[in-house]
């Protein structure tokens, strides 16, 4: 396994980008702040509008969010930067809470997600089968994914029908994930690159409209972020705890995404048996091992066949042609069946995957509202492929599995993907990794663009 420096609290780990602190505007979060308070404040009157029972459940959960953070934020943000990161936290907390009541009091449920009615009302017909009073829905029989309609069943056995209780849960769960951005691109990067790493994630437009949603991508986004953080964390120093806490968010992921949860495991086993200590044909040789005993398993014991025979590429074509609908529907046509299809397909399914909707499908609210931050992405590209030839070259083994995580969910998604508006959403599992790269390329450009403009001063002079 890679030995390393432990990186300190941001002080300036070994091949760090920066360690000055970028200037952030006070005036910008200011504003920020101020909108979020107003959208903080629509909320707060729309939700007198709602049942006694599902307002009271909104404050009881406000109430333990608040503790939440105000426990793991000293825990997670040093010092030095408490000031700026408690801005940054807030005012994410109040855009994600405005936003959540308003559309949950004033559009329909589906309007952002059908998803969300699925969910809403499968929890409830779970939480009535637990009660003994109906069948058990189709949805979590012979099936791992059961998680997120049983958390849905046992907030509504709290809180009673208030299908406005996860959507407020999944709003600080989206900053914790700002924050833990923050953590992994310090220890990662530096301190300049872990508060541009926690600006992008916490405002970044997709990953806050989905963390005001009752949908699972969410939680399943925390549990990503907060494993491939530990992983990375016990990779430097292997501790009791980091183990505790990479198997118990690997096993919640399955309950949620278990394919996901099937990357992870096998991204883990073969980092930690691939180390740089020993020579390339023993790294190739334990690796064709570890494929035979996955083989062997499969095949004597059923390890995975549920989940394999998914990904066959029979079935991954089946699921993207029942995708492809509506008017934003693309990759039809297109024979994936075989490996040599599927080869030929994936670079057209990876730009899809990663850049659709593009500004000439805009064609109705939802495609126009991602406009502005499709040309942010776009935009960011450079700076995400600078960062990861960063990490490729000073941090390989570190992030190792989370590079590799990367490239296979992105694959998989590339196939899978037959509508531009599920490829976006789909898109935030593997987006706080990029707009983690990203920190660090405009940490790198900043410092390459002062010294260009310190060269440029020093020859004036002259």
């Amino acid at each position: 396994m890679a030995t390393a420096r432990p990186p300190g609290p941001f002080g300036r780990p070994r091949g760090a980008v920066a360690a000055r602190a970028p200037r952030w505007g006070p005036r910008w979060l200011d504003l920020t702040l101020l909108g979020g308070a107003v959208l903080a404040l629509g909320g707060l009157f729309s939700l007198f509008t709602l049942p006694e029972h599902e307002a009271l459940a909104a404050m009881l959960v406000l109430a333990g969010g608040v503790g939440a953070l105000a426990l793991v934020f000293p825990r997670l943000v040093i010092p030095n930067d408490r000031a700026f990161m408690l801005k940054v936290v807030v005012a994410g907390l109040l855009i994600r809470l405005g936003l959540a009541v308003l559309a949950h009091a004033h559009l329909p449920v589906g309007f952002f997600a059908p998803d969300q009615y699925t969910f809403q009302d499968v929890g409830w017909r779970t939480l009535r089968f637990l009660r003994g009073e109906g069948p058990a829905p189709w949805q979590i029989r012979d099936t791992l994914e059961v998680g997120y309609y049983y958390w849905n069943a046992i907030l509504f056995a709290l809180f009673g029908f208030a299908p406005l209780a996860p959507k407020l849960i999944n709003a600080f769960l989206g900053v914790a994930v700002g924050m833990m951005g923050y953590r992994m691109a310090g220890e990662l990067l530096g301190r300049q690159p872990a508060r541009t790493a926690a600006v992008l994630i916490t405002f970044f437009p997709s990953l806050v409209l989905w963390s005001t949603q009752n949908l699972r991508d969410t939680p399943t986004v925390f549990l990503l972020m907060f494993l491939f953080w530990q992983v990375f964390r016990l990779r430097t120093r292997v501790t009791g705890s980091g183990i505790l806490g990479v198997l118990v968010s690997l096993s919640l992921l399955a309950l949620l995404r278990d394919y996901l949860a099937v990357v992870v495991a096998v991204t883990l086993i073969g980092s930690v048996l691939i180390s740089p200590a020993r020579k390339l044909h023993t790294n190739i040789f334990i690796g064709l091992v570890l494929f035979t005993f996955g083989v062997l398993a499969n095949q004597r014991f059923g390890l995975a066949t549920e989940t394999l025979e998914s990904a066959s590429f029979e079935s991954l074509t089946r699921q993207r042609e029942a995708l492809a609908t509506g008017g934003s529907a693309f990759g039809t046509g297109f024979d994936t069946s075989t490996p040599q299809g599927s080869l030929l397909y994936l670079p057209r399914g990876l730009v899809y995957f990663l850049f659709a909707p593009f500004p000439w499908m805009v064609g109705s609210r939802l495609s126009l509202m991602a406009l502005p931050e499709m040309l942010v992405w776009y935009a960011l590209i450079p700076m995400v492929i600078g960062g990861a030839r960063y990490l490729l070259r000073r941090k390989f083994f570190e992030v190792l599995p989370m590079l590799f995580f990367l490239t296979v969910t992105s694959a998989v998604y590339a196939l899978v993907e037959g509508n531009a508006g599920t490829a976006y959403r789909h898109r935030a599992q593997v987006l706080v990794f990029f707009l983690l790269m990203a920190s660090g390329g405009l940490s790198l450009w900043r410092t390459r663009r002062k010294s260009q403009v310190t060269t440029r001063s020093s020859v004036l002079r002259l």
